[in-house]
């Protein structure tokens, strides 16, 4: 016994030694990939292999020293394309290049010295004399908003104490601009330019400029928003708890479309007009049920006495094992497999009798009741809009099947069910969602084709200018042509620029 003690400690030491190696060879061979990769100066690649080895061994030191050096090598590199960018004239990816070498520098805490230090020093200082040209050209054309982008994009490049006197002057520049712009462009307003309004209040909002109250566009966009929705119902014997439960959905669904503000004067008049025929009628039926049930039958064969005699031990013992993990699971009737018993022919031989079982198909027949609902209705959307009218119709029908019966054998799998009716006030819902659904994709078509269809000349009068920024309210992905436009004349910014200086554009 002490002998297969050793014996098995040995197999548990040679088995852990075995998955050491694994691993140990695992880790090695990114180790080697990482070193193949610095020395190939693919250092990203380096910096990911690394990486991967630390997150399974976060004290690996040999990877660590390795990912420092792949850092440097990564900072060392692309301080050398900066360079290149910058000498062929591609200003603006060689100041996005050297931000995200600041980037990288700060989320890895890995700064550069000797050589590369002195060319990250001279190439910063290219580019906030880069950064500062930019910000005067901006100032010159009266964009604060691209001279505000640039100020805020580039801001990392002005950490010295002397570069940081520099950037509050310009800071101070742009806001005195953006101030100027701002008193300017309030001015200007119309009274019925209130998107445009909020637009130009949310940008002089960054040079903190003392926002007047749009107190005239908003009185004027008042009167042509609607802050609810009244339902004229023509619907004979419809119950007032589902019309209130429509007027609801049609209220709270209204809400999500431009055409709504809640402090709006006007309320949408909707008128619905239809009817609706319901049915539920009960028969008797006799239903069938499939099962399967396990059958059992007899099977025989002869075989020598001695067979038992001739198995080695552990499949005796085997056998045993089953014979008894059989009986047991019988007598908890979870056990259906094969039992059997043995006649001795005096022969030497003996007869083997085994019950197997067979899964047979059966079907019973039982009472059940059917219910079957029929539903049939029709109704007329009806409003008008800013005076264009609008016209929805919906028509359904359908019937709705189930069943119910109180048999209960679990044995054979059927229990008492319940009939699964719809009900009429259900269907009166079904019937009203389509509508509900394709007057907001109306309204919404509505706005868009009003304001975002026109093709006009921004630079020539003031109105459509308020129609683009109408149009922003549906088209926040797909921006119309006309107004990137704008945004790059007027404010020498794309778009998607102006997001990155407001966060919101209205």
């Amino acid at each position: 016994m002490c002998f297969l003690n050793k014996i098995c400690g040995m197999k548990n030491l040679v088995l852990l030694l075995f998955i050491f190696l694994i691993l140990n060879s695992g880790c090695s061979t990114l180790h080697n990939s990482a070193k193949e990769f610095l020395e190939k100066k693919s250092y990203q690649d380096a910096i990911n292999v690394y990486q991967e080895i630390l997150e399974s061994d976060s004290s690996d030191e040999k990877a660590l020293i390795g990912l420092k050096k792949a850092q440097l090598g990564w900072i060392s590199q692309k301080l050398i394309e900066v360079r290149l960018l910058r000498l062929s004239g591609n200003h603006n990816k060689s100041l996005n290049l050297l931000l995200e070498v600041y980037n990288r520098q700060n989320l890895w805490g890995v700064f550069p010295f000797g050589a590369v230090a002195f060319t990250q020093k001279e190439e910063t200082q290219f580019a906030r004399t880069s950064v500062i040209q930019v910000v005067n050209e901006a100032l010159k054309e009266n964009k604060p908003l691209r001279a505000q982008l640039y100020l805020d994009r580039y801001n990392s490049l002005f950490q010295p104490l002397k570069a940081q006197n520099q950037f509050k002057d310009l800071q101070l520049a742009v806001r005195k601009s953006g101030v100027k712009f701002c008193s300017r462009a309030y001015s200007a307003l119309k009274t019925d330019q209130y998107y445009y309004g909020s637009f130009i209040k949310n940008l002089c909002q960054i040079w903190s400029h003392k926002n007047p109250n749009l107190k005239k566009q908003v009185m004027h966009i008042h009167g042509k928003l609607y802050s609810n929705v009244n339902i004229d119902f023509d619907i004979p014997n419809l119950p007032e708890p589902v019309a209130k439960n429509i007027t609801d959905n049609f209220k709270e669904s209204f809400k999500a479309t431009p055409w709504y503000k809640e402090s709006a004067k006007n309320s949408l008049n909707i008128s619905l007009k239809g009817e609706y025929f319901y049915k539920h009628h009960k028969t008797d039926e006799t239903l069938k049920h499939t099962y399967t049930v396990s059958v059992p039958y007899e099977k025989k064969y002869i075989k020598d006495k001695d067979y038992e005699r001739d198995k080695p031990d552990f499949l005796q013992a085997m056998d045993t094992v089953f014979t008894i993990a059989n009986a047991v699971a019988s007598l908890s009737g979870d056990y259906k497999g094969s039992s059997s018993y043995e006649k001795d022919n005096h022969d030497g031989t003996v007869t083997v009798y085994k019950t197997k079982y067979y899964d047979e198909t059966r079907v019973t027949s039982y009472s059940a009741l059917k219910h079957t609902e029929e539903f049939k209705g029709n109704i007329l959307l009806k409003s008008t809009l800013w005076g264009d009218a609008i016209e929805i119709s919906y028509d359904m029908e359908d019937r709705n099947i189930s069943v119910e019966h109180n048999n209960n054998s679990p044995k054979i799998g059927l229990t008492p069910k319940k009939a699964d009716l719809i009900g009429k006030n259900e269907w009166l819902h079904i019937l009203t969602k389509p509508l509900v659904d394709r007057l907001n994709s109306h309204l919404v078509a509505a706005w868009d084709t009003k304001f975002c269809e026109s093709d006009f000349d921004y630079e020539n009068t003031q109105q459509p200018i308020e129609s683009m920024f109408r149009c922003l309210k549906v088209r926040k992905q797909n921006v119309p042509l006309n107004i990137l436009s704008w945004f790059e004349s007027v404010h020498g910014v794309s778009y998607n620029e102006a997001h990155e200086v407001l966060g919101e554009i209205i």
